[in-house]
């Protein structure tokens, strides 16, 4: 099973993982991996219901976090969404290239859906960590401040300067 990993130690796991990534780069320097025809390329795909599963799951959680976070975590859920995806799909292709013969198209297994979902939930928790230790936006009144000093500076700047203009008007001003 996938968590009996995490029960070992640490220098265990490393010594695990590079093992595995040692054997799987001297099996494909000699190309015994996998060689996959130019005309018939693979494609990843989850099953109808680990579509619907995942659609609702980050679905429920991009609103759940916007609601917790603000707006500004929307991207990172987004962008946990496709990690969790390319786990799922770097999962399936070690099975696959293992235990399946040639296939044009490679389902997600159930184990390998639920392995990926298993890891993102961990993130989720670790990109919600990071968000609560990041200091408060600023507010709307300093940064229209600061959008109105820049537009000043760009106001001043003659229609045809070159870099020493520029730095000349940007040494006279205290912030931009």
């Amino acid at each position: 099973m996938f968590f009996s990993i995490w029960r070992k130690s640490t220098e265990e796991i490393h010594t695990i993982l590079y093992v595995l990534g040692r054997t799987l780069s001297m099996n494909w320097a000699k190309g015994s991996i996998i060689s996959i025809p130019r005309c018939r390329p693979l494609r990843f795909r989850f099953t109808a219901p680990q579509e619907k599963e995942f659609n609702e799951f980050f679905s429920a959680v991009q609103v759940e976090y916007a609601q917790l976070y603000g707006l500004d975590i929307v991207g990172s859920i987004r962008r946990l969404g496709l990690i969790t995806y390319r786990i799922a799909m770097a999962l399936s292709a070690l099975r696959f290239m293992k235990n399946e013969p040639m296939q044009q198209i490679i389902f997600c297994s159930y184990t390998d859906f639920q392995n990926a979902l298993s890891m993102v939930q961990v993130l989720l928790k670790h990109t919600a960590k990071v968000f609560e230790s990041l200091p408060t936006s600023t507010s709307a009144s300093a940064l229209t401040e600061k959008t109105e000093a820049r537009q000043a500076f760009y106001d001043q700047l003659p229609p045809d300067f070159n870099r020493e203009t520029f730095q000349n008007l940007a040494g006279r001003q205290v912030s931009y």
